[in-house]
């Protein structure tokens, strides 16, 4: 099973709506099996996702609905261990085609939880290395069961995207239009150099004092090629027709022109082996307009919008067009992943 995560600092780059449609689409186009988790305590993803009657039967007091609490909460509780007797909301409760793990506010709670066992870990004590791992726990369940797990993380630099960032195989970068997106790349830049080169030498420390010890809980000790670049998008930018041919208007276009530079001087370290910045060059999202509100009210990927829905007229070409942009998406993407997409 293959970890890609959703990040980047900067909130508000439609970092939600990518992720949850691009998960949608190889679900459907490849027919991969998906399970998705919404790790951002906002709970976008899921809000998006479940139709309102199902999210709140999830959240209501004494469900018996997972989230994503609900293998964390031992940790609340002190304990080492997540809790692995949940499953995951079934793909027939939603249109996306996906399993989902839903998210819950009360997951920022473990923030500190995390900063702790991270000052354990840098001691070389193996409880802050099992508390750190709990990605790793809980891909441990579920490894043969899909092939791909898309993580959908806040825009915060704390414990809990580093947890989960540390334990990917690659992560995404939907970017918007503007100044604060490029400086959101390079705080990411800054922000994974400081901590990886800690955790190299934390896990130098693990195993000369736990030589056998480590071996027996699901812990992972080599990053080398863990959290690679596999990618950015630019979101919803603004496109007017100039000479026939639509271009994005000139400050946009200014911005667009920049940031592959930006993303390969700050993130090429990250980049996965044979890969060039032109190849995570994943393709850009213009404005959608009242499709992507279209979709939310449905609670249904773009690509999958119909006439029930709402849509009418030019709707369906601009959905068309989408799900050919898509397409072109998630072949760079599992291109880039070494997957087969036929």
């Amino acid at each position: 099973m293959i970890v890609v995560s959703f990040f980047n600092n900067k909130g508000g780059v439609g970092k939600t709506t990518l992720s949850i449609n691009i998960a949608s689409f190889i679900a459907f186009k490849y027919q991969k099996k998906v399970l998705f988790i919404d790790a951002d305590p906002q709970s976008n993803s899921t809000q998006n996702i479940l139709n309102d009657d199902y999210r709140d039967d999830v959240y209501k007091k004494d469900s018996d609905k997972t989230t994503l609490l609900s293998y964390l909460q031992p940790l609340l509780m002190g304990e080492p261990e997540i809790n692995k007797n949940n499953r995951p909301l079934l793909k027939e409760t939603n249109r996306f085609n996906f399993e989902l793990i839903p998210g819950h506010p009360r997951v920022s709670l473990i923030e500190d939880i995390l900063s702790e066992a991270w000052t354990n870990c840098n001691g070389g004590k193996i409880g802050g290395f099992r508390i750190t791992n709990w990605l790793t726990s809980l891909k441990s369940i579920f490894d043969k069961e899909y092939d791909l797990l898309f993580i959908d993380l806040g825009p915060s630099l704390g414990a809990l995207n580093r947890s989960i960032l540390l334990n990917s195989d690659y992560f995404i970068s939907p970017m918007g239009c503007d100044i604060f997106s490029l400086m959101g790349i390079e705080n990411i830049a800054t922000w994974i150099y400081s901590w990886q080169a800690s955790y190299v030498r934390s896990v130098k420390f693990l195993e000369e004092s736990y030589p056998k010890e480590k071996d027996m809980y699901p812990i992972t000790l080599d990053i080398s090629n863990k959290f690679r670049f596999l990618g950015f998008s630019v979101q919803q930018y603004i496109t007017k027709v100039i000479g026939g041919e639509r271009r994005g208007i000139r400050a946009y276009e200014e911005i667009m022109v920049e940031i592959p530079s930006i993303i390969n001087r700050n993130l090429s370290w990250l980049f996965p082996k044979g890969l060039q910045i032109d190849d995570l060059v994943l393709g850009n999202i213009p404005h959608l307009y009242s499709l992507v509100p279209l979709a939310q009210s449905n609670h249904c990927p773009i690509h999958d919008l119909k006439t029930p829905d709402g849509i009418v007229g030019n709707h369906f070409k601009m959905v068309r067009q989408y799900s050919e942009l898509m397409e072109d998406m998630c072949i760079k993407l599992l291109r880039n992943m070494g997957e087969l997409y036929e």
